[in-house]
């Protein structure tokens, strides 16, 4: 299949080759590479420095429970400050 000049291609092949098709889930993050094509596939050991490339690109993501976590503190340290300070002058308001 002719893909445009250009076109983004998500390459799994140093996933492997035992992926069932569709599966691709299965394939680590860091073991897939993108790149724009432009009519040639990439050689292998192209392929694994490109990867080599995007994993020092994008360093290295936290987990998911450290990422929930930092949301958490992102969002809920100055929704607690500002549920408090609304406490504080509805409080005073009162009084």
């Amino acid at each position: 299949m002719q893909f445009p000049s250009g076109t983004d291609v998500l390459d799994f092949r140093l996933g492997g080759t035992d992926i069932a098709y569709g599966d691709v889930g299965v394939v680590p993050e860091e073991r897939v590479v993108s790149y724009r094509w432009d009519g040639h596939l990439p050689s292998q050991d192209r392929l694994e420095q490109m990867a080599r490339q995007q994993a020092q690109a994008q360093g290295r993501r936290p987990h998911p429970m450290v990422q929930g976590i930092l949301r958490l503190v992102q969002w809920g340290v100055p929704l607690l400050l500002i549920a408090v300070g609304v406490y504080w002058w509805w409080r005073t308001r009162r009084s």
